[in-house]
């Protein structure tokens, strides 16, 4: 298939998942708080922001995460979840454009996408989960109305398990460093203040250091410990 024809195929699925996303009663509250949060990261980075530098990636990737975490509310069953993966590829392709200036189709190495192929695919398990969370809960509650989402001071609980989720297969991989080793490191980007603020939610994830210490646990390197003070 020509390059043409991949991006007309790609144009016709993204416009039949956005079709299918608009039929969802929270469309249009997901469509403010998506307009209200790219507002606050518009403030984090001011334009001009630099391509290729590292506020460029931070903000690119926090875009990518506003988004993916907030078309993930309306995935309540395949359909919805097959429309979200849609929405994910195109949300990194836009996101990665953005960062580097430079069309998907003419990198270098596979490996320059690598960050936003992996959040797809943590993203896509995530609509699984919520399926999956979704179709027990409803077999369990038959005739029972659903409750509201619990949240924890604005923030979703479903958000501080994916951080939980985060950290313990961080520690899995690393030979389990205490929580003080993790925030005391000079390569984790974080303070304990910060870390704890992360682990309970309140750090948003458009935050620069939430984006920074996410991306170092998901590399699963181990601490280095900070140099002493002369």
């Amino acid at each position: 298939m020509l390059p043409i024809e991949f991006a007309r195929v790609r144009a016709q699925r993204l416009d039949a998942a956005r079709k299918k996303f608009k039929t969802h009663p929270l469309y249009a509250s997901v469509r403010v708080e998506l307009h209200e949060k790219s507002l606050k990261i518009g403030e984090n980075f001011p334009p001009p922001v630099a391509r290729l530098s590292k506020e460029g990636f931070e903000c690119a990737a926090a875009l990518f995460h506003i988004h993916a975490e907030a078309y993930l509310a309306m995935v309540d069953d395949m359909a919805f979840q097959d429309a979200y993966v849609v929405f994910l590829e195109s949300f990194a392709r836009k996101a990665w454009e953005q960062f580097s200036g430079i069309p998907l189709e003419q990198l270098a190495t596979p490996e320059d996408f690598s960050f936003f192929q992996q959040a797809v695919a943590h993203w896509t398990a995530e609509g699984y989960r919520r399926i999956s969370v979704n179709t027990k809960t409803d077999s369990g509650t038959a005739g029972q109305p659903k409750p509201e989402s619990t949240k924890l001071d604005g923030i979703a609980i479903d958000e501080k398990s994916r951080r939980e989720r985060l950290l313990a297969e961080y520690k899995a991989a690393t030979e389990n460093p205490s929580n003080r080793r993790i925030y005391s490191s000079r390569n984790s980007g974080i303070h304990k203040p910060q870390f704890y603020q992360w682990t309970e939610g309140g750090l948003p994830a458009t935050s620069a250091t939430t984006i920074n210490f996410e991306r170092f646990l998901r590399d699963k390197k181990p601490p280095i410990p900070r140099k002493p003070k002369s």
